[in-house]
C-alpha cells in the first residue's frame, strides 16, 4: 500500500488504468534511478492526471503567508497534466516526456519531466543527488540561448522539496488573469 494518499483537487481525473508496480519497476529500469516514494506512491494512485482546471504553484521562497502564489511578480508556475504509464503509446506517456523540446540535451541528467503546463513548461522531478525528490520548473521560453547540446540548471526553478509537498501546495488558476 502506497506510503502517501493524494485526494482529487481540482476536478482531477486519471489518464490512465491503475498502474501495476511491475510496470513502475520497469520504468525505473528505463531511467536508471528508483524513483522517490512520495511519487511512486502518486504514480500506483493516479497513474497521471489531468486537472479539469489548471492550477498554480509558488517557486520555493516566493509564497505568501498562506502558500499562496504571488501573481504579480510572475514567481508562479502552472501545471494541466500529470504524465502516467499507459499501456499504448501516447502523448502524456512518462516514459517518452523527455522527448520534447530536445529536453535531454537541454536539462542535466537525473531530473525527469513529470507534467506540463499549457503543453511547453515543465515540472520536472530530481531523481539524483543530494536534491532527490524536488519538485523543479523548466521554462526556457522561446528562442533557446544556449548553444546546442548544452545542458544547464539556468532555466531551472525549485519548487517544492517533495512531490508530496508540491500537491499540497497547489492553488486554482485565477479566473481573473489576463
Amino acid at each position: 500500500m502506497p506510503r502517501f494518499s493524494y485526494d482529487a483537487k481540482f476536478h482531477a481525473s486519471p489518464l490512465f488504468p491503475p498502474l501495476a508496480e511491475e510496470e513502475l519497476l520497469r520504468f525505473e529500469a528505463q531511467v536508471g534511478h528508483e524513483l522517490p516514494e512520495a511519487y511512486r506512491s502518486f504514480l500506483l494512485q493516479w497513474n497521471g492526471v489531468r486537472l479539469g482546471q489548471p492550477a498554480t504553484f509558488a517557486f520555493a521562497g516566493t509564497a505568501d503567508e498562506f502558500g499562496r502564489p504571488d501573481y504579480a511578480d510572475d514567481a508562479f508556475g502552472s501545471i494541466s497534466i500529470f504524465y502516467g504509464l499507459p499501456s499504448s503509446p501516447d502523448e502524456d506517456d512518462l516514459r517518452t516526456s523527455d522527448q520534447g523540446y530536445a529536453f535531454r540535451e537541454r536539462v542535466p541528467d537525473g531530473i525527469w519531466p513529470i507534467g506540463e503546463a499549457c503543453s511547453f513548461p515543465r515540472v520536472c522531478l530530481v531523481l539524483q543527488g543530494t536534491n532527490r525528490g524536488e519538485v523543479l520548473y523548466w521554462d526556457p521560453g522561446l528562442p533557446w540561448e544556449e548553444g546546442p547540446n548544452t545542458q544547464t540548471y539556468k532555466y531551472l526553478k525549485k519548487v517544492a522539496d517533495s512531490f508530496y509537498d508540491f500537491w499540497q501546495a497547489l492553488w486554482p488558476f485565477p479566473q481573473d488573469w489576463p
